[in-house]
């Protein structure tokens, strides 16, 4: 365990919502990956967990509670990947989700690699 700083995904005041329960895959991607778009389909949040952590570069911490493959899209103002717009993906994540992005510091099991001498 270590501290480090992390994202906290949380549901907002408003309540969560955005995700419907997915019953089955449709035919083609399980996941577009766009700049500012993401549709998932039949797919757990972990899945959206690892996009925000590619675009935050730090860990995020699952606290929403939605436990089902899902169906869920996002879409935030991102021209492209080399000019983020991370402000406005966490406004989307509020707007569109009900989810909340909240900065902390806490204890997170790492593995540590040291070089071998």
């Amino acid at each position: 365990m270590r501290a480090t700083d992390v994202f906290i995904l949380k549901p907002s005041n408003t309540g969560v919502r955005g995700f419907k329960i997915s019953h089955a895959m449709p035919k083609g991607h399980a996941m577009t990956d766009e700049p500012g778009n993401l549709a998932c389909f039949e797919q757990p949040t972990s899945t959206l967990i690892g996009v925000l952590e590619h675009e935050f570069q730090l860990p995020v911490v699952d606290q929403t509670g939605l436990t089902e493959a899902y169906d869920y899209a996002l879409k935030w103002n991102e021209p492209d990947r080399k000019q983020p717009n991370p402000d406005d993906l966490k406004r989307a994540l509020l707007d569109q989700f009900g989810l909340e992005l909240v900065p902390t510091n806490m204890p997170i099991e790492m593995l540590v690699v040291e070089k071998a001498q």
